[in-house]
């Protein structure tokens, strides 16, 4: 024992104590290590294979069981959540945790929903909920007043606004459904409702027309199982004017809808700062596409819809479309209020507003869209009964046409584009067919002399000079043409012959104007007789069914019926003041094509009058139609006299029965209700609706009320603001040759109605 050495300590040897001193300040750091563990600050070697013991070691422990792994779930409760619990917190509907800790448990995914798409459910449902209250708002804004408030009513009464929805929607599908006419829907004339026996006439070629026979017997329930109507197919040209496809003879015009993937492209707010609603701005376009383009066209459709979509400005500009816009509003019968022109919360009043704003701030005139939007103007402006203000506007444009040479061929025309000479003919043509129209009806002295030396090219031959307007009927796919092209070559023809009946009856001629020579009287005649009878075949008598051929046909009577009427009545001072057309025995010496003149006029008469009342018993008077007012005025104001020289036994016609005075009160009533109808789109037509009422006998306003359900209440200030209007339009012309017609213009005559209105309630208070 003695001989061994001893065994090596098994701690270090302490440090000697320090001396006492001052106290020691120690650095930061980590904490010194005890004594006992400072051998474990040294590098562990790696573990080695014989390091581990084997199984048959004695020393050797049984391994321990892995922990029992938890069961994965898709989502957890909103508790395990918040608590951010990791024990087992399955199940429903209450999880193992929830249960243990007697905790409310609530879930906010499905049974087989991870949260992720759970959020993406959430976030659609928003999306869902979203629209749904966009769609209500939109309603609330675009309905009519009526609907409006039912629909505001639903929502004060606390109804679920996807049921709102749904029931509006439904209604929509509904009143679809109604307009669907075949034996189900059709207008009716009102007080009487057939067609009148003098109208029924041997030579009256409007009797064998298509929609007169499609309304006068019971069409097939099902025209496609015939092989009339093909479904899911756009009917070309040539097919729409076989008769065997009677879509658009079935159906009122006004429930068609406008078909063009340049407006469903179209960025209108992108051109105007009235509004940024896209999908408005649409249906205005489309609304305005279907009811005054094609009688009033200034602009080429396609070329205008393409720029506005590519944001070039070459057949576009923001003034352009704000102009068009607020002639649009007139046309969309959605819109409230939309023939308040002096209301600053319509739609209309702003677009116009914005418009002359930029044509004051116009930098640059001398521009095709100037020319344009100046006609649009003028239209607005005479719509809301003030076409002495918006004459200004034509003027100008036909100023800035003839300093761009907009009237014949410039020295570069073969180096224009196509595009730029297709725009150029249809925008002066479309100028000098509007002051053709203002020259006749305004009698007024024309600002062009000559016709455009641009020549319109065959409709069939170049179609592309005509952007064809496709129009689509409720519940079917079939598209049908409007026949733009020939309806429109055929308008500028005849509007340049109707201006120089114009010119020939009554300019250059002195007070009281004489009738025109015989031969001028010849030669007119027979021009319109041939214009008439090469009419292409969509536009013939027996074709015609949209309102513009049917208005084309009657404004063809009205020309006729004033040229030949001096023939047959002498002028109207022998006859006493505001006497209309009384038929004289005709007269020997006027003889045409074998025909006398009265037989002429008495055939102009009977036709106009058959086509106006087909008009209505297809389409009705609720659309708006700007130049449905003069055919429907004219009318109105011949059957009040014809009715008071019934009465008084004064007509040549030998007629004091009831029936024929039945007969012409059935007329009457049918053009005021078209007045009033009319009236609600825009202003003008409320003014003579006035005017017509007042004008007539008591029995027949009366049975205008009880027949036409119109109410006989004057609204609050009316009188007022027909006081305000500024029209050189002469109403109720009675002779192309009178002498003074500034004592019918519109102004002078609802002022003096306006006078009269307060002279008798001064009357009235002083009794």
């Amino acid at each position: 024992m003695s001989g061994k050495s001893p065994p090596p300590p098994l701690l270090p040897p302490l440090p000697p104590p320090r001396a006492s001193g001052p106290l020691q300040v120690i650095p930061l750091g980590p904490p010194p290590v005890p004594p006992s563990h400072r051998y474990s600050t040294r590098r562990l070697r790696p573990l080695l294979p014989s390091d581990v013991a084997t199984p048959s070691s004695s020393t050797t422990r049984a391994p321990l069981p892995p922990p029992p792994r938890r069961r994965a779930v898709l989502a957890a409760c909103i508790a395990c959540r918040k608590r951010k619990s990791k024990a087992n917190h399955g199940g429903r509907p209450k999880c193992v945790e929830c249960t243990r800790r007697e905790t409310d448990c609530a879930y906010d995914t499905g049974g087989d929903e991870t949260p992720g798409r759970a959020l993406k459910r959430r976030f659609a449902d928003l999306e869902n909920q979203a629209s749904v209250f966009e769609n209500i708002y939109r309603i609330l804004r675009t309905r009519p007043q009526p609907e409006a408030d039912a629909v505001l009513n639903r929502i004060r009464a606390g109804e679920d606004p996807e049921t709102i929805l749904r029931h509006v929607q439904h209604g929509d599908l509904l009143l679809q459904l109604s307009v669907i006419p075949e034996s189900r829907y059709r207008y009716e004339f009102p007080f009487m409702i057939t067609l009148p026996l003098r109208l029924q006439t041997p030579t009256n070629n409007y009797l064998s027309s298509l929609i007169y026979e499609w309304d006068r017997q019971s069409p097939p329930k099902d025209p496609q199982e015939d092989g009339l109507e093909p479904l899911n197919s756009m009917v070309s040209a040539d097919q729409a004017s076989n008769a065997g496809l009677h879509g658009p003879y079935l159906r009122p015009y006004h429930a068609a809808e406008v078909i063009d993937p340049l407006i469903d492209s179209a960025e209108p707010a992108e051109w105007t700062m009235v509004s940024s609603d896209n999908a408005l701005m649409r249906t205005l376009l489309r609304a305005y596409f279907l009811h005054e383009h094609h009688w009033y066209t200034i602009l080429h459709k396609d070329c205008f819809l393409a720029d506005m979509s590519s944001g070039r400005s070459r057949f576009c500009s923001s003034l352009l479309v704000n102009a068009l816009l607020a002639m649009a509003c007139f046309c969309h019968r959605a819109l409230p209020k939309r023939a308040e022109f002096w209301n600053p919360y319509t739609l209309g009043y702003q677009f116009h507003a914005e418009a002359k704003r930029l044509w004051e701030s116009e930098q640059n005139r001398n521009r095709l869209t100037t020319v344009q939007a100046a006609i649009l103007l003028n239209l607005v402006y005479s719509l809301n009964g003030a076409d002495r203000l918006g004459q200004i506007y034509t003027s100008q444009a036909i100023a800035i046409s003839k300093e761009l040479g907009l009237f014949e061929k410039p020295a570069d025309w073969e180096s224009m584009s196509p595009k730029v000479r297709i725009v150029r003919t249809i925008t002066a043509w479309g100028l000098y067919g509007y002051e053709c129209e203002y020259v006749y009806h305004f009698l007024r002295e024309p600002l062009l002399e000559m016709p455009p030396d641009l020549e319109l090219p065959d409709v069939d031959n170049h179609p592309e000079w005509y952007s064809e307007v496709w129009l689509k009927y409720p519940l079917q796919q079939t598209l049908y043409p409007m026949h733009f092209g020939h309806s429109f070559k055929a308008l500028c023809e005849f509007r340049a012959i109707m201006k120089d009946v114009s010119v020939g009856y009554y300019f250059g001629r002195p007070a009281p104007r004489p009738m025109p020579s015989l031969e001028i009287i010849v030669k007119l005649y027979s021009r319109l007789g041939a214009w008439y009878n090469k009419l292409p075949e969509p536009l013939t008598a027996r074709k015609i069914i949209f309102p513009g051929q049917m208005k084309l046909h009657m404004h063809y009577c009205h020309v006729v019926a004033n040229m030949f009427q001096p023939l047959v009545e002498p002028p109207l001072g022998s006859r006493g003041a505001n006497r209309t057309i009384s038929l004289f025995p005709p007269s020997d010496a006027f003889i045409f094509n074998g025909r006398s003149a009265q037989g002429v006029l008495l055939d102009a008469q009977i036709h106009y009058e058959t086509v106006l009342r087909l008009y209505y018993l297809r389409h009705g008077f609720e659309g708006m139609d700007s130049f449905l007012l003069l055919l429907l005025s004219t009318i109105a104001f011949k059957s009040i006299q014809e009715i008071k020289l019934s009465k008084n036994g004064d007509d040549h016609q030998g007629s004091n029965d009831l029936s024929h005075l039945n007969t012409l009160r059935s007329t009457l009533i049918l053009c005021a209700k078209g007045l009033y109808d009319q009236g609600r789109s825009w202003f003008l037509p409320q003014s003579i609706f006035r005017l017509v009422r007042d004008a007539m006998l008591d029995a027949e306003a009366n049975l205008l009320q009880q027949f036409a359900n119109i109410p006989d209440e004057v609204k609050e200030n009316e009188d007022n603001r027909l006081r305000h209007i500024q029209s050189h339009w002469p109403v109720n012309i009675v002779d192309i040759r009178m002498s003074n017609p500034e004592e019918q213009q519109l102004t002078n005559l609802l002022r003096a109605y306006a006078d009269l209105n307060l002279e008798t309630a001064s009357d009235y208070a002083d009794d």
